[in-house]
């Protein structure tokens, strides 16, 4: 299982790297695992994009310090 933590380092890296595609770009891989059947790096990246969302509009959870 991966940690919410990991998982914010992760949406906050996409965003660095990509900025404003960051979203597509998780898309890209949720459709990826999806054809490849991976149900587990599918619902990894659902929970990196939803983090991407919420970092983009502001809603981080309480508690998430990523630096």
């Amino acid at each position: 299982m991966i940690s919410s933590l990991d998982i914010y380092r992760s949406a906050a890296l996409l965003i660095h790297q990509h900025g404003e595609e960051a979203l597509s770009v998780a898309g890209e891989h949720i459709e990826a695992m999806k054809a490849a059947r991976d149900d587990k790096g599918f619902a990894v990246w659902m929970r990196i994009r939803a983090a991407i969302e919420e970092l983009q509009d502001g809603t981080v959870p309480v508690g998430v310090r990523l630096n």
